[in-house]
């Protein structure tokens, strides 16, 4: 249970907004990201596989964050060059 804490903790100590909520015979609902701009939600039958499930979720969608790093191991930002004219949409 210690681990799954720290979880919690590097989170949010990487600035990454996540959440796990106990709902009453349905187990968990874990939301990855804020109210209102959520990136990625579950639900889990236990705590544990509820921030296992958190941390997998944060190293796919903030691989170059402190916490992704740490956890995404290979894990590459990869940038696109601008092109070269706006599409035309755009203007």
């Amino acid at each position: 249970m210690q681990a799954n804490l720290e979880i919690m903790q590097e989170l949010y100590e990487s600035g990454l907004d996540a959440s796990i909520g106990c709902m009453a015979d349905v187990g968990f609902l874990v939301e990855l990201g804020m109210e209102g701009a959520i990136i990625d939600a579950t639900h889990a039958r236990s705590y544990a596989e509820a921030s296992e499930w958190l941390k997998k979720a944060a190293v796919r969608h903030y691989p170059a964050s402190i916490f992704g790093r740490k956890y995404g191991g290979s894990a590459k930002v990869v940038t696109m060059s601008k092109p070269l004219q706006q599409p035309f949409w755009t203007s």
